[in-house]
């Protein structure tokens, strides 16, 4: 039986879209997107995710480097907060939907995830 679509998932794919149209996105851009749109997916959509850069890295074959400079596209065009962590810990990472409020459900207990999710 297929899972029902998610919203959310949803409204940031269309949004990528939309601004890949305007102004290309890199390969690794692309990649990393659409990794990160997964690892929320599994998560069951946090604000936020802990992971760590280089586990994203391995997790679709690209250097450190590759996966920085699609880090930096992905924020320059709006649609990702990364915020370095200190002491080898994992950074944190939110996917962004400008001018649309996404719905996400609300736990206030919940803390960001902290795992790193399958490829």
């Amino acid at each position: 039986m297929k899972r029902p679509e998610n919203p959310v998932f949803s409204q940031l794919s269309a949004h990528f879209q939309r601004l890949d149209r305007a102004a290309h996105f890199t390969s690794g851009a692309w990649r990393l997107y659409y990794h990160l749109l997964h690892c929320f997916h599994e998560a069951e959509w946090p604000t936020t995710l802990r992971l760590k850069q280089r586990h994203l890295a391995s997790a679709f074959d690209v250097t450190d480097s590759t996966l920085a400079a699609a880090r930096k596209e992905l924020q320059a065009r709006g649609l990702l907060r990364w915020k370095r962590s200190n002491l080898g810990n994992p950074a944190s990472w939110e996917l962004v939907l400008p001018d649309t409020p996404i719905r996400r459900p609300r736990d206030p207990d919940k803390r960001p995830a902290q795992r790193v999710c399958s490829p």
